[in-house]
């Protein structure tokens, strides 16, 4: 599964590699990153290569990265977005996503990289439903994740909780 790439319109997100491992690093550790973050980091750049190095499979291992990229910015890499604690049983996962540049955010990335990865999950993945806990003080990652279809379903500990059901 590693050289697994989603294109859809002028996103493009590829799972990420061991070349994006300082990038992935400073990404995790940014204080402005961390604030928003369901994860108690920082994380080490160990740890960050041995998830890079898995491999990556939503199934096997629970988990699967992909980095954002947008055709008007060529091969910078803009973001990230997550699926993770994938739950076979109940066919769900978490999901995630960080615009990492303040001048980046909303610009329409973040909700054609959401949709991307929506349409992805529920048509090749093995998901029913995809869920996001989110801080409630995290406004534009609220509206964005409404914006994508996303319901909120309860809140608890500051964070507000969001599904999305497959409806094919």
């Amino acid at each position: 599964m590693n050289e697994v790439a989603i294109n859809k319109g002028p996103i493009r997100l590829k799972l990420v590699h061991l070349d994006d491992l300082e990038t992935l690093f400073d990404w995790e550790n940014k204080p402005e990153n961390m604030i928003h973050s369901t994860s108690s980091g920082p994380f080490s750049r160990a740890y960050i290569r041995q998830f890079i190095t898995q491999s990556q499979d939503l199934v096997l291992d629970g988990q699967v990265r992909f980095i954002i990229y947008h055709k008007l910015f060529m091969n910078e890499p803009l973001g990230l977005v997550d699926i993770y604690d994938y739950n076979s049983e109940l066919e769900e996962a978490n999901i995630g996503i960080l615009i990492a540049k303040n001048e980046n955010k909303q610009q329409g990335i973040g909700a054609a990289a959401l949709l991307s990865i929506i349409q992805y999950s529920f048509e090749y993945l093995p998901l029913g439903k995809l869920k996001s806990s989110i801080k409630s003080t995290n406004i534009p990652s609220i509206r964005l994740f409404e914006k994508c279809g996303f319901k909120h379903v309860f809140t608890t500990n500051g964070f507000l909780e969001f599904e999305l059901y497959n409806n094919a």
